[in-house]
């Protein structure tokens, strides 16, 4: 029998000693990157990095204990295919956490219809200038692609990042992808990156060439005469973008899967079901419990939370790292 109740910090009232009620818990959640376009006789687009939402400089979410919650972590888009009816990059796939849902990046444009970039987390790069737009971003997540360039060498636009646009297409070369956002919810230093955009790709028909940069936060370099490269796993990158001269198919570069991150006290614990690998870090912050999602095998996948103490000894994290 339960003979008298608490209030949390939370302002929850419980049973005393009891560890039903609420728990704390901050987040990043990261989407998949979107893939870069098509090897192709024109610079091809630099994918868009994955919608980015945190918790960290906010509020953190309040989630009842013993209460299943969603958990989904987002691929990354496939790099477009210049020998097929859809040469632009691939929409990567959304983030779940709960309530909280980051877009998939934009996939990249490249030559043939449909041509232009797609809206993403972040937007994908437009290929060369007369060939299509760039994708637009996310407000709140992430930002719009650059445009194509009507230079010599046919630069694409880069993808866009969680923290910035992507660079327009040079008339030597692809332009840069959007730098991503640095996050301190594991407490590594030094500070990581995510959602980084792709670079954008050339045509590499007289000198100076030069390849682009993938935005930081595992955005992958822009390319010529080579498949495109592969954003960053766990990052949310975008693909890289690419071209040919003399044409020859080939692929843009796929986008980098997303990842959850959740960090809670550590007399909260976090249960997950049989679909998801996560990794737990409790000694890089003291009195922590830093959950890294990096792979679920559907969306069915979910997490529950427990605490082993009363309210009154259960503090509140509150999204100020």
């Amino acid at each position: 029998t339960i003979s008298s109740v608490e209030t949390n910090t939370d302002g929850v009232v419980l049973a005393k000693g009891s560890t039903s009620g609420t728990a704390s818990v901050d987040y990043l959640v990261v989407a998949g990157g979107g893939g870069g376009g098509g090897r192709s006789d024109t610079g091809s687009g630099g994918g868009g990095a994955g919608g980015l939402l945190t918790s960290i400089g906010g509020s953190a979410l309040i989630l009842n204990l013993s209460t299943n919650y969603t958990v989904n972590v987002g691929l990354g888009g496939a790099g477009g295919y210049s020998n097929s009816t859809l040469r632009i990059g691939n929409v990567g796939n959304n983030s779940i956490f709960d309530t909280i849902t980051s877009d998939g990046g934009g996939g990249g444009g490249a030559w043939a219809a449909p041509t232009d970039a797609t809206a993403g987390g972040s937007g994908g790069g437009g290929a060369y200038s007369g060939y299509g737009g760039a994708g637009a971003g996310t407000s709140g997540q992430g930002n719009d692609g650059g445009v194509g360039s009507s230079g010599i060498n046919q630069g694409a636009g880069g993808g866009g990042g969680a923290g910035a646009v992507g660079a327009n297409g040079r008339a030597d070369g692809g332009g840069n992808g959007g730098v991503g956002l640095q996050n301190t919810i594991t407490g590594a230093s030094p500070t990581p990156y995510y959602a980084g955009g792709g670079g954008g790709g050339l045509y590499p028909s007289q000198n100076p060439k030069n390849n682009s940069t993938g935005g930081l936060g595992g955005g992958a370099d822009g390319t010529y005469n080579s498949d495109g490269l592969d954003g960053d796993s766990n990052t949310g990158g975008g693909g890289g973008g690419t071209g040919q001269h003399p044409f020859a198919n080939g692929y843009g570069g796929d986008g980098g899967s997303g990842v959850v991150i959740l960090r809670t006290v550590s007399t909260t614990t976090a249960t997950f079901s049989g679909g998801v690998t996560y990794t737990l870090d409790n000694t890089t912050v003291a009195g922590q419990n830093i959950y890294t999602i990096t792979a679920t095998t559907d969306s069915s996948q979910t997490v529950t939370f427990s605490s082993t103490v009363s309210s009154d000894a259960r503090p509140v994290t509150g999204g100020s790292y």
